[in-house]
């Protein structure tokens, strides 16, 4: 009996994440969403869809929706030609991610009743993606491929498999970034570089992880080399600003350090019995004390692993750890899905080295902001379960 090499094994453990993941979606938007796959973007109706998108656009009533509803317009209109950025909130954040919409777009030939299909099947490669990266990291540890579907359990992969965010996208380059690096496979490491920014502007820290790392140890050319990813992204943001007027995204870090801790303190007013409120608030807690968690336990590792220090993994992790500092704005730290999302990279790495070490309890703080996250799939489910609505 031939035993299958490792690379086919882990696009084995991808593959069977990608079936899963389409056959829960398709039977959500048929039973939930009335065969609308619009309804995977979370589009709520306190925001006009523009016209040309109504008719195919399921609305979540007396809701804001969520930031998927933004990239799908984005998906339509790519190059400011429909006139589409304004329905759009924040026009220029929105497009400066312009990867996964544009892969929609060219995906879908540029047609409207395509490209909502599109985008939500590139969402889910990208995730069978982050799986293969992450079977292949852990297989080198020893540990069956099936632990790579760790990776779907990062807040940031659930919530785009669920609100068709670009962030599970931008996780799982991430790994492929963990990957490439521990295989100093630098080429593969260099087109992972200048991609990760134009899907979300904050995978230019893999770039400037790598840059800064080869700075510090006098590697001028590597400094040189993947200085030169980010060059895609600067003339793509040059564009959408001759398009865009400027964005507020900059609040999230109005109250850094001091917004995560007097998140601690303040519950969310939730129009539930009062038996449901306390649950909810205890996964809040649960979910907030996690997140301060994993920024402790990335601190400490920086701490104990001097020598790493100033690798371009541990410059990386320095970075988002910076970044999870940051961020303090009240709105922006009100649910698990907002706060986790920015950091996921960090995230996953923490959940891989868990994983790597068999300090299995250390998966705690990262997963408590999963649960938390997972409860927005519950009105779905249990649509499902009755049979849909």
């Amino acid at each position: 009996m031939r035993v299958l090499p490792r690379t086919e094994v882990a696009a084995l453990v991808a593959a069977a994440a990608v079936v899963a993941i389409l056959a829960w979606q398709e039977l959500t938007i048929r039973y939930y969403f009335h065969g609308l796959v619009s309804g995977l973007f979370c589009a709520g109706d306190f925001f006009e869809p523009p016209p040309p998108l109504k008719a195919t656009t399921y609305l979540f009533p007396k809701d804001t929706g969520y930031d998927g509803q933004f990239y799908r317009d984005v998906a339509h209109d790519p190059f400011f030609r429909r006139g589409f950025a304004a329905w759009i909130d924040d026009p220029r954040h929105r497009y400066g991610r312009i990867f996964v919409p544009l892969i929609a777009f060219l995906a879908g030939a540029g047609r409207d009743g395509w490209i909502d299909r599109a985008y939500q099947i590139e969402v889910d490669l990208f995730t069978g993606l982050g799986v293969y990266w992450c079977s292949r990291y852990l297989m080198e540890e020893g540990l069956s491929a099936w632990w790579g579907l760790l990776f779907v359990l990062v807040p940031a992969s659930l919530a785009s498999l669920i609100r068709m965010l670009v962030d599970g996208p931008l996780c799982a380059l991430f790994a492929g970034f963990l990957y490439y690096l521990r295989r100093g496979f630098w080429k593969k490491l260099y087109a992972v570089a200048v991609v990760a920014p134009l899907v979300r502007e904050t995978g230019l820290l893999m770039a400037g992880a790598v840059v800064i790392a080869a700075l510090l140890a006098r590697q001028w050319k590597r400094a040189a080399w993947f200085a030169t990813a980010t060059i895609p992204f600067l003339l793509w943001e040059g564009y959408v600003s001759a398009h865009t007027s400027p964005s507020n995204a900059l609040l999230i870090v109005e109250r850094p350090v001091i917004g995560i801790l007097e998140r601690i303190f303040r519950l969310r007013d939730y129009p539930f019995a009062p038996s449901v409120r306390l649950v909810l608030w205890t996964v809040d807690e649960l979910a907030i004390l996690g997140f301060i968690a994993c920024l402790a336990m990335s601190g400490i590792w920086l701490w104990q692993h001097r020598s790493a220090r100033f690798s371009p993994l541990g410059i990386s992790v320095s970075l988002f750890l910076l970044l999870g500092c940051l961020l303090g704005q009240p709105a922006h730290l009100a649910g698990a899905s907002g706060y986790s999302r920015p950091v996921s990279p960090l995230l996953l790495w923490l959940m891989l080295e868990a994983a790597r070490k068999r300090t299995w309890w250390k998966l705690g703080p990262p997963l408590t902001m999963t649960l938390s996250v997972a409860l927005y799939i519950q009105n779905p489910l249990a649509d499902l379960v009755r049979g849909g609505s």
